[in-house]
Parts: C-alpha cells; sequence; structure tokens
C-alpha cells in the first residue's frame, strides 16, 4: 500500500520535523533512504566540508548517469524567525538578508537584555550570601548563559511545511508512483540556510547533471501564484513548459520570470543556469513573495493543489517517455553552463 503526501507529511514535519543540527538531519536521511528502498531506487548519502569546517549531509536517489529529469530540493529547516511579518522573496537577496538581520538584532538585544537582568537581580545577594547562595548564583547564571547563546544562535523551527516540506512531499510521492526511473532526486543539506548546499551539488555532481532537465522545488506547499523561472534564453519568449504546466495546473495563476544574466547571478540560479526553478508565492508584486516562512504560521499545506501540481510537473516540465533529452531550450542553456 502507497503512503499518501498527507501521511508522508506526519514524518517530514512531525516526527523529523526539526532538521537543524547533525543527528536530527542524520535520521531524516535515513528515512528518506527507507522510502526509496521501499520504492526499488537506491539510494546513497555523502558528506562535503563546507564553510566554517561544517560537513554537509546530501542525499541522491536514482540513477544520475541514466536519469532524464533531476529534482532537486533542500530538506535542511533554519531557526525560527520571531518577529512578526516574515516573508520570504527568492528573488530578493537582499530582502531576505536584511530580515535576517533584523532577527540576529532582536535576538542580540532580547539576550543582552536577559542577561542584564539577571546581573542585576544578582549582585545585592553576592556581598552577603553564603556558600549556598553563590552556588546558587553560578548555577542561575550558567542557565541563563545557556540560554541566552542558545537564543542568540537560534532555536530550530519546527513548523516547515512550505520551505521544503511540501517539495520533499512531492518528490517522496513521485518517487512511489513513478514506474520509467527516468528521474533522479537530491536532497540537499543547506540549502535553506544558505546556498552552500547548491553550490556544493553544482561543484561535485556538475559533470553528472549535464545534458539533464533540472528542477529546483522551493516552497510548494501553498500559495496563489505558480512561479516558473529560469534564464531568459528565448529573448522574452516563455518556454514550451509554461504552456503545458499551464493545462495541466488550471487551479492557480501560472506565470513565467526569465531573468537576465545579471539576475540569475544573485539567485540559487546562478549554479544551475539550464535549471527551472518552481515557487508557489503568495503574491507576485515585485517578484514572487512567500509569506509566513520560518515562523509558526509555516504549519499549513494543500494538499489538493500539490497533487495537482504533481500532475503538471511530471506532464507538463519533465521530460516525458520518449525524448532524449532536455529539449532545444534546455540544450541551448547547457551549453550556456
Amino acid at each position: 500500500m502507497q503512503e499518501s503526501m498527507r501521511e508522508s507529511m506526519v514524518y517530514i514535519g512531525g516526527v523529523y520535523g526539526k532538521r537543524y543540527r547533525r543527528r536530527q538531519k542524520q535520521r531524516f536521511v535515513q528515512y528518506l533512504e527507507r522510502c526509496a528502498n521501499n520504492s526499488g531506487l537506491a539510494a546513497k548519502a555523502f558528506e562535503i566540508p563546507g564553510a566554517g569546517g561544517r560537513k554537509a549531509l546530501h542525499l541522491c536517489v536514482g540513477d544520475l548517469k541514466k536519469a532524464k529529469n533531476v529534482i532537486m530540493a533542500p530538506y535542511d529547516t533554519p531557526s525560527r524567525v520571531f518577529l512578526p511579518g516574515s516573508t520570504y522573496c527568492p528573488l530578493d537577496r537582499k530582502h531576505n538578508s536584511r530580515a535576517e538581520l533584523r532577527e540576529m538584532l532582536f535576538r542580540f538585544a532580547t539576550a543582552a537584555a536577559l542577561l542584564a537582568g539577571c546581573c542585576a537581580a544578582a549582585y545585592p545577594h553576592l556581598a552577603a550570601g553564603g556558600g549556598a547562595v553563590w552556588l546558587g548564583l553560578f548555577v542561575l547564571t550558567a542557565a541563563v548563559l545557556f540560554g541566552a547563546f542558545q537564543w542568540i544562535f537560534g532555536i530550530p523551527n519546527k513548523y516547515n511545511f512550505r520551505r521544503g516540506g511540501g517539495a520533499i512531499a512531492l518528490m517522496l510521492d513521485m518517487m512511489r508512483r513513478q514506474k520509467d526511473r527516468r528521474t533522479a532526486y537530491l536532497f540537499l543539506d543547506q540549502g535553506i540556510t544558505s546556498f552552500e548546499g547548491y553550490r556544493q551539488a553544482a561543484e561535485h555532481l556538475g559533470e553528472q547533471l549535464a545534458g539533464k532537465r533540472l528542477l529546483l522545488l522551493d516552497c510548494i506547499g501553498r500559495g496563489e501564484h505558480l512561479c516558473l523561472i529560469g534564464g531568459d534564453i528565448l529573448q522574452g519568449q516563455e518556454p514550451p513548459q509554461v504552456q503545458r504546466t499551464r493545462e495541466l495546473f488550471p487551479s492557480g495563476e501560472v506565470s513565467w520570470w526569465g531573468l537576465s544574466q545579471e539576475a540569475l547571478a544573485d539567485t540559487v540560479l546562478s549554479y544551475f543556469p539550464s535549471a527551472l526553478w518552481l515557487v508557489q508565492a503568495d503574491r507576485t508584486e515585485g517578484g514572487p513573495c512567500v509569506e509566513g516562512t520560518r515562523s509558526g504560521k509555516d504549519d499549513q499545506m494543500d494538499f489538493a493543489r500539490l497533487e495537482e501540481l504533481e500532475t503538471a510537473v511530471l506532464g507538463g516540465i519533465l521530460v516525458p517517455p520518449g525524448e532524449d533529452g532536455p529539449g532545444r531550450a534546455g540544450k541551448a542553456a547547457g551549453k550556456q553552463q
């Protein structure tokens, strides 16, 4: 009996919802490996040293050499954002950086206030207190310092249905349903907290990805606008995949965002110029924008639209059975890459 997307989300957003620390990621990757093996697909986890000495743990499902399509999505989860109005704009890196800076300043300010309050409360008792008082104050101060440290460097967000969760649920469902094994799947570490995972995939798997039709999944759990993003290799014209996707995804608006080389360089597509990037956004004024990510509001999923989107991906974006490659548009982009 095949597991449904709803059942998968029990594990993706519940049992293994926090994928912030190394051990949490290892447990989740082991779950993905079990899902792949149950679907008759080979799965291989691999580690790559990253920035600051941190090792990123990635997972490849399927045969990259034989695959015509490669779908990739980040699986790591970021720290929770506590300031209201959290938004993520895939094409506006400066906006995302400013939002992260505001959150960090808020954490530093609240941690400093907590430490100052602890010192002010403890100071009157230091002079008159005996050994027991000193010990108690030491333990209290140590606990406050530990809490402040954890607060500053981030508390994992347990709600990650949109950023990563929906993409993983879609990929798992495609793994279970697909029959021709023409698609490989990459689950990338350090792809939500940074671009590091994409950079590593491009650097270490670049030759194996050449000539494939690449699809990057981002926030696809829900949203009014389905945005297909890619390089503007057709000089302002929409690639044929956009119209096919519109026909197969009637419940939402489908728009094409063709980026210039300059705009491309400031996104994850800088590592995969021939790829298509799929996002479900809440609004598109000034660029796709997704609300509520990295917050307690990121706990909703539109499963009906996600199942419809799977049909659109299979029939509109990926290489269908009978075709040998990404088509003329993809080949032209592959030459640029």
